[in-house]
């Protein structure tokens, strides 16, 4: 019996031993389950972050965008598909690509109702309808595109997110321009630099914001100015101040191509022959070594037009005879 006793203790032991461990792997093996999966959902949440980005650094390359907008619309998640789904639409839109636009709003529309607004979703709810406000106005459908980018905007400050805010108001501001609500449009750039104030950002993120808004409240006085020149005379003015200020803050070809035909175009109006001479070659120059074969054709297309103006007639004929080769048919 004391033996007995004693293989039974030891037994007793060996069983709480055997417990202990099958408990303790068992508890391991949980925490590899647990964080298995957690790293899975970390990964996705990762991918998707990933493609987003690589979206927005080349939204003006729609062919190298399409590339990853394609990968998101394979993730599952509605804000990743709405995501997905709306910059498809916008390439595509950009792309003068034909599709079907039914299609795409349901996608976009049933994945959007799944997302339930609140602070952890009002940032990409906010970029989602910034988007489809570009879409709108790039189908020169106006008033949807304020709508959505009232939308935008909304939800963009239910959470102070300045720098989204300040992007949705530059949007704004041109789809305003647009609508000839110059004044609206005027005051949601000058909100726009009072905000960069406020916004700790790098040097690059910093000028691109400040050259955008710069270029964008130039456009609207040259709108202005052009709606009613008498009236307007002006904001002429205020807009050459504006489009200057790109030659002293960056050295952005693209903003200083920008800068360099909306000026030049300025000074045609103005009937300033020699200024705008200037600028438009200045452009067409940029425009040229960046390869931006529309660009330089309408640049040079101004640049003659303006030399006709002035009466050079022998530069405008040899120049638009020069155009017609290049068979631009809308230039032509």
């Amino acid at each position: 019996n004391k033996r007995n006793g004693y293989e039974t203790t030891v037994g007793k032991k060996w069983k709480r031993s055997c417990f202990k461990f099958i408990k303790m792997y068992k508890i391991k093996f949980l925490i590899i389950i647990f964080f298995s999966i957690l790293n899975s959902y970390s990964r996705k949440k990762n991918e998707f972050n990933f493609l987003k980005e690589k979206f927005f650094q080349l939204q003006n390359n729609p062919d190298s965008a399409l590339i990853y907008v394609n990968k998101i619309i394979k993730l599952s998640k509605p804000n990743e598909l709405a995501f997905g789904f709306v910059t498809k639409k916008y390439i595509l839109t950009l792309k003068d690509s034909s599709y079907n636009e039914e299609d795409y709003n349901f996608h976009i529309n049933e994945n959007l109702k799944k997302i339930k607004p609140n602070h952890k979703t009002y940032d990409e709810l906010s970029i989602i309808y910034n988007i489809i406000g570009h879409i709108e106005k790039n189908k020169n459908r106006l008033n949807n595109s304020l709508k959505h980018y009232l939308q935008a905007k909304d939800y963009a400050q239910k959470t102070n997110n300045l720098k989204q805010l300040a992007k949705i108001k530059i949007s704004l501001a041109l789809n305003l321009n647009e609508l000839n609500q110059f004044d609206k449009a005027i005051k949601e750039c000058k909100d726009v630099n009072e905000i960069i104030k406020k916004l700790d950002l790098n040097n690059f993120d910093y000028n691109l914001l400040q050259n955008t808004n710069i270029n964008t409240l130039g456009t609207i006085y040259f709108k202005k100015y052009e709606f009613n020149p008498k009236i307007n005379i002006k904001y002429s003015d205020s807009a050459i101040i504006e489009f200057s200020k790109i030659y002293k803050n960056t050295k952005d070809e693209i903003f200083l191509a920008q800068a360099s035909y909306s000026l030049g175009s300025l000074f045609l109006i103005k009937k300033q022959f020699d200024n705008a001479n200037y600028h438009y070659l200045k452009c067409i120059d940029i425009y040229t070594k960046l390869e931006f074969t529309d660009r330089v054709n309408r640049a040079k297309f101004n640049y003659y037009l303006n030399n006709f103006e002035k009466g050079d007639y022998k530069i405008a004929k040899k120049g638009f005879l020069k155009i017609l080769k290049n068979k631009n048919k809308e230039i032509d």
